[in-house]
């Protein structure tokens, strides 16, 4: 999918779930998907919901914790995903108690996954495909997100 920016170059925009950052921060997570995706940032940017730098920064602690990564490497993954294009949607958090809620019932979601697909629904001007890592699909229009299993409560 594609919106126009800049210099009316055509720019890939999709809503980016957190454990595809994953699989670009743990090389052992890391498919031609998710890949391809890392690959489209070049020309492009991402979308997030306004939790998602708290869940990513859970994952890295999380990984510390196990000794998967050093602090150094969190770090480092810190300043690898700053210097992307990833924008953070500031009205997450507006919509959480009506419509994000709302969507989580009907879609049994959890909120947490409802926002990234609240987030596909209402798009903000531009076209966006979707970027989670499980291989469910909850369809929109032309609009489809690729969400994960939904364990977290």
């Amino acid at each position: 999918m594609e919106g126009t920016a800049g210099r009316g170059a055509a720019v890939s925009v999709f809503v980016l779930d957190c454990s595809v950052a994953a699989a670009w921060l743990f090389e052992d997570e890391a498919t031609p998907e998710t890949d391809a995706l890392l690959d489209q940032l070049a020309d492009g940017a991402a979308l997030v919901p306004l939790h998602w730098r708290l869940e990513l920064g859970n994952m890295l602690v999380q990984a510390e914790r196990r000794r998967r990564i050093a602090p150094a490497q969190a770090a480092a993954s810190v300043e690898f995903v700053d210097s992307l294009p990833i924008e953070v949607d500031a009205e997450t958090d507006r919509r959480s108690f009506r419509e994000v809620l709302a969507l989580a019932r009907s879609a049994s979601l959890t909120t947490y996954d409802a926002a990234y697909l609240e987030l596909e629904r209402i798009g903000s001007g531009h076209s966006r495909q979707g970027a989670c890592s499980s291989g469910s699909r909850l369809e929109g229009g032309d609009v489809a997100l690729i969400g994960r299993p939904s364990s977290r409560a």
